[in-house]
């Protein structure tokens, strides 16, 4: 972006470096060219990758109200689409961030579970100041204290987490006689360090927030949210016990990148001044109820 955005920072390099790490150890990502950090050639800092080619189930509108998930698929094509996916967070999650390079990614403080959690509030408390401009988001503040309160023990080594986890940034091949194979892992934003819990909680909820906060029903063929934490368990190995707690983790993000996203509606005309988006949408509505809030 070259003005306001939604994220309080992007970082490509960063992205790139990752990517181009990930690519090297058979990672499905997009083939990184070039990064260009002057911004005198097109007005913002950009990437220059290698085109990737598939189809990617779209949010506007979203996957689960219209579109080729849902008209041209049949429930075993669905299903086979997020074992995939969830394969290919496995993936990811196995590889040695530290033997690919990737340690400026732990915190000042270790790659501990506890200090890495520590710094991912400390970054969300600070977009959730920025996002807010000094309104009060009383759903938000409520899930951080909820986040606080119930804080799982957690011992694990930290893992390379992707971050936006989601089949919406896949792309799947064209022809579903291939079966749903991942193309490309698209969007690497928010990547960190982290625990797989995080990655498959945000893949849930980012689900559920497409089907249930707006909504919309669950897509037949999709596996069940019991199946979803086995599918991943099995490909990953790994136990993942904690995807409740961080379920309401990815809800509190979310809803704070809807506040920013309401505020820039309102900056630039789409939304009155007034408008109640900011707190009342379909994130924070989910938040509330998965935390005994009250609704916004």
């Amino acid at each position: 972006p070259d003005g306001p955005a939604v994220f309080l920072e992007y970082d490509l390099a960063k992205e790139a470096t990752v990517m181009r790490a990930l690519g090297s150890i058979g990672v499905k990502v997009p083939v990184v060219r070039w990064v260009e950090q002057d911004t005198a050639h097109l007005g913002a800092q950009f990437l220059v990758m290698e085109r990737a080619y598939g189809r990617v189930p779209a949010d506007d509108p979203p996957f689960t109200a219209v579109g080729w998930v849902l008209e041209e698929l049949d429930d075993a094509q669905r299903r086979a689409l997020c074992v995939n996916s969830l394969t290919e967070l496995a993936t990811i999650h196995d590889a040695d961030w530290k033997g690919l390079g990737l340690g400026f990614l732990a915190p000042d403080a270790g790659a501990t579970a506890e200090a890495v959690l520590d710094a991912d509030f400390a970054l969300w408390e600070r977009v959730y100041d920025w996002a807010r401009e000094g309104d009060v988001n009383a759903t938000v503040e409520a899930g951080f204290q909820w986040l606080r309160d119930n804080r799982p023990v957690d011992d694990r080594d930290p893992v390379l987490v992707w971050g936006d986890a989601r089949i919406g940034n896949m792309m799947f091949a064209d022809d579903p006689e291939d079966g749903m194979a991942v193309n490309a892992i698209l969007d690497w934003e928010m990547v960190s360090l982290g625990q797989p819990d995080a990655e498959v909680a945000w893949w849930l909820f980012l689900l559920r927030h497409h089907t249930e906060g707006i909504g919309m029903p669950y897509p037949s063929g999709f596996p069940t949210r019991e199946e979803v934490i086995a599918t991943y368990e099995q490909a990953s190995g790994r136990s993942i016990p904690h995807v409740d707690y961080y379920e309401v983790w990815a809800a509190v993000r979310l809803a704070a990148l809807m506040h920013r996203a309401g505020n820039l509606m309102i900056e630039i005309g789409l939304l009155p001044p007034d408008a109640p988006m900011k707190y009342s949408n379909p994130a924070s509505q989910l938040l509330a109820k998965m935390i005994g809030a009250p609704a916004p």
